[in-house]
């Protein structure tokens, strides 16, 4: 039963926080909604939903063609720049179009501020990260898709605080990465997934750099054997660099200095011995560069003069001493001819450059030493004659480059030689007539462009020459009659477009089983006239009617034979139809008169009364087995009267409204139970929306355990919580909705507990605490809501056991601990919330254990 007393505590003294709100505002009877945006079959895309008054928007749902929900935002109106804005405020939600969570995001007017949550597409939490006023505060969690942590990150106003902690998919860390200032700073490591050492990396102010003890970087083999070394300084390699092979040889070594080589690069084989060597100055190669491999073959030789660049063409040799790469440096970049081999031999690529930049005839080749490229380039774009080749030797394309563009005919063919595509292009756009075909040389598309507009005739083929798409553009439009084949004499679409691309006419949608899937019509780009659908089996799907675009009339829609089997619903006429929902327009678009929607039983689910498009008259839904759910009743399009709803846990709600307003009694049951029958959990009375007189609360016995009252919509008075007994256990007064004066809390048996002053809502003077004894159990001293001065706790036997000396919120000055009996125990000092001096701890045998602290930390 103390649950009760705690809801009613919790109401009574909780400062609701919005960065707390972890739900999306619930839709309260007096909203109203609009769809102000639509698909072309008329279904919602964008509904808004309004407060009172036409612009206090409180929410947006944008919706996926199916009807799923794609976005829910809850809104709120902020002033921007003299003009009223609706922004986001509140939760965010984003779904898949199969209804599946995939993001919750939470905003403060308009800016990111609380928890957002992403999910796997299975629904398992992908990452939590939390927002203040826009910027990354707190922490910031992901998994990995088996459930287990991928990352832990804390950050404060934007910045990573403390380490990153990155772990594997099995629940091994992987790495910890230290951070000062938002940037990393320390040393941070890398594990294997079996939880051998893989990196260590020294860190300075974000950058890597070695520090008197360890260089930059240490990688590890598997093995964990040293792998490579780096020194840097402050982001730039310097000193040596040195990898190693697994047995701890050394592989290779080079000096650095401020981010380029400087001196002798060394190669070594697996014994130590040396396998090539180089000289740089300033980062440029000098002198002769060789390097063999391991079984002593030459694989690389090169000549460079004092300014980096070759004297004579860098030679590469694979392992067998057969030439792989010639090709010379200039400024470091690729210069003149560049050639690849194949490693039989046979030419591979045969490249022309000009100081890194393609220039000239460009030549690629397969392993057989047939040609696969041929190009021309001109200051490394395409320019000219562009040809590629099968291996088997049929031409794969051709094209004309001119300008960075294509220009002229491109053909395409199959590898068997079939032609695939034929194109012209001007200056870059498609021009005159475009072809394309099948592999077995049946046409599949014939278009004609002027200059990068589609014109005339559009066709298309099927690969047995059967017409399956005809249609005409007139300057990138369609216009005339657009039909589309499943096969050959089997109907799927047809379309009608006037002169001016606009749909206009009749629109045909046709099932691969021949049964009609749509008639539409069309006028001016609207839906005009009756528009029918079916499903497959040829049973009606809608039937509605439309003016201009707007719906008018009657709309039907009907559930299939599959949603029926679906839900276990068995119809023994197949014939019989099974309506979804009736709906009624008036000739504006609006909805005008009875509104019914059915549940796929054939039960009445909802029955909503309309007068041209605002809710007037009466509004009830109903649950499948014919349970209602919600009742009210409407006067052009605000509450009014009595309405009802009953919640999913059963409970049931009363208010009563009058223009909109809630205004009377408003009473909330709790569900019948095996104990008690239908009782009253919540009672309360509204005048025009402000809450007037006692709020009282009731546990399921009928027993009140909660008074709050209430004048002209705030908290003015003494409010009471009890025990289901009917004791006392909280009495506070309020002033203005702030809490005001001493605060009482009793202990069942009606003796004091705690005294709390309050000033306007915050904690201010000497709070005391009792035990049940009624001797003083603790004494905290606050200021502005924040404890300031000293703070003290007794036993029940009156001694002291702990004393601490406060400053605006933060432990500041003493911090002392006791016995039972009154002895020390732990003696220390805290300097804005930060330990600091002498921290002696006392054991019970005389001993005393030192330790001393620097601002927080151990010295």
């Amino acid at each position: 039963m103390m649950r009760f007393v705690f809801l009613t505590f919790c109401l009574l003294f909780a400062k609701i926080s919005f960065g707390n709100e972890v739900a999306p505002k619930m839709r309260q009877p007096h909203w109203s909604s609009k769809v102000v945006d639509t698909y072309p079959n008329a279904s919602p895309k964008k509904v808004v939903f309004y407060d009172r008054e036409p612009n206090q928007v409180v929410k947006q749902i944008l919706l996926y063609p199916n009807g799923q929900v794609k976005t829910e935002t809850d809104l709120s109106v902020i002033e921007d720049k003299e003009e009223l804005k609706a922004v986001p405020h509140g939760v965010c939600l984003f779904f898949t179009a199969e209804g599946k969570l995939e993001k919750q995001m939470i905003y403060d007017r308009g800016v990111l501020h609380g928890t957002m949550k992403l999910f796997y597409p299975d629904g398992t939490l992908q990452g939590t990260c939390g927002f203040n006023q826009g910027q990354r505060d707190g922490l910031m969690v992901s998994y990995h898709p088996n459930a287990e942590k991928a990352e832990e990150v804390i950050y404060e106003n934007g910045k990573i605080i403390g380490e990153v902690h990155r772990y594997h998919e099995k629940g091994k860390r992987a790495a910890v990465i230290p951070y000062e200032e938002g940037v990393p700073h320390g040393c941070a490591m890398e594990w294997y997934p079996t939880g051998r050492k893989k990196t260590v990396l020294q860190y300075r102010n974000g950058s890597l750099h070695s520090n008197s003890k360890d260089p930059a970087v240490i990688s590890y083999t598997p093995d964990e054997v040293i792998q490579e070394v780096q020194d840097f300084c402050e982001g730039k390699l310097v000193g040596l660099h040195v990898k190693y092979h697994a047995n701890g040889q050394e592989s290779y070594k080079v000096a650095y200095k401020e981010g380029v080589k400087e001196g002798k690069e060394r190669f070594f084989s697996i014994e130590g011995k040396l396998l090539g060597e180089g000289d740089y100055i300033q980062g440029k190669p000098v002198g002769k560069h060789w390097r063999k491999a391991e079984n002593g073959v030459q694989i690389l030789s090169a000549y460079f003069d004092d300014r980096g660049n070759t004297i004579e063409p860098i030679m590469e040799y694979n392992d067998k001493g057969q030439l792989i790469a010639q090709y010379s440096l200039l400024d470091g970049k690729n210069h003149q001819e560049y050639l690849q081999w194949h490693d039989n031999g046979n030419l591979k690529v045969e490249y022309n450059y000009n100081i890194g930049k393609l220039n000239g005839e460009q030549k690629e080749y397969y392993l057989s030493g047939q040609i696969k490229l041929k190009a021309m380039y001109v200051e490394n774009e395409k320019e000219g004659l562009y040809e590629e080749w099968y291996e088997n030797g049929n031409l794969a394309q051709r094209a004309i480059f001119k300008n960075k563009g294509l220009d002229g005919l491109y053909e395409q063919w199959y590898e068997n030689g079939q032609l695939k595509t034929q194109e012209h292009h001007v200056m870059g756009k498609l021009n005159q007539e475009q072809k394309h075909w099948h592999e077995n040389g049946v046409l599949q598309l014939s278009i004609r462009f002027d200059l990068g507009k589609k014109q005339g005739l559009y066709q298309e083929w099927s690969d047995k020459e059967e017409l399956i798409v005809s249609a005409n553009y007139d300057q990138d439009k369609l216009v005339g009659v657009v039909k589309a084949w499943w096969s050959k004499d089997l109907l799927r679409e047809i379309t009608h477009y006037d002169e001016k691309g606009k749909l206009n006419g009749v629109h045909e949608e046709y099932y691969p089983n021949g049964q009609q899937k749509a008639l539409v019509s069309y006028s001016n780009d609207l839906l005009e006239g009756t528009m029918k659908t079916w499903y497959e089996d040829g049973s009606p799907c809608a039937i509605k009617t439309f003016t201009q675009g707007l719906p008018v009339g009657e709309h039907k829609e009907y559930y299939s034979t599959q949603q029926l089997q679906e839900k276990g619903v068995v119809n023994a006429d197949a014939k019989l139809l099974q309506i979804a929902q009736h709906l009624v327009f008036d000739e504006k678009g609006e909805m005008h008169g009875e509104q019914r929607v059915y549940h796929q039983n054939g039960a009445l689910c909802s029955c909503v009364h309309y007068e041209h498009g605002q809710m007037h008259g009466s509004k009830a839904i109903w649950s499948a087995d014919g349970v209602l759910v919600e009742e009210a009743n409407y006067n052009q399009g605000k509450l009014d009267g009595r309405f009802f709803e009953k919640l999913p846990d059963g409970r049931e709600v009363v208010y009563h409204y009058k223009d909109n307003q809630r205004n009377g009694v408003h009473e909330v049951y709790y569900p019948p139970n095996e104990y008690f029958a239908k009782t009253k959990a919540f009672t309360s009375f509204f005048i025009n929306d402000q809450l007037e007189k006692e709020v009282i609360e009731y546990n399921e016995s009928g027993a009140k355990v909660g008074i709050t009252p209430y004048v002209h919509g705030k908290k003015e008075g003494v409010a009471k919580i009890f025990s289901p007994e009917g004791q006392l256990l909280v009495a506070v007064r309020f002033h203005q909705d702030n809490k005001e004066g001493v605060c009482m809390q009793y202990y069942p048996n009606e003796k004091p507990f705690v005294e709390t002053p309050y000033q306007q809502d915050k904690r201010e003077g000497l709070e005391k605490t009792y035990h049940l004894n009624g001797e003083l159990a603790k004494l905290v001293t606050y200021k502005n809501d924040l404890m300031d001065g000293l703070y003290q706790e007794w036993n029940e036997a009156g001694i002291l056991v702990f004393e601490a000396e406060y400053q605006e919120g933060k432990r500041h000055g003493r911090f002392n601990k006791f016995y039972d009996d009154g002895s020390p125990y732990i003696s220390q000092t805290f300097i804005e919330d930060e330990l600091h001096g002498v921290k002696k701890k006392y054991k019970k045998d005389g001993k005393v254990i030192e330790s001393f602290y620097e601002r927080g930390k151990e010295v």
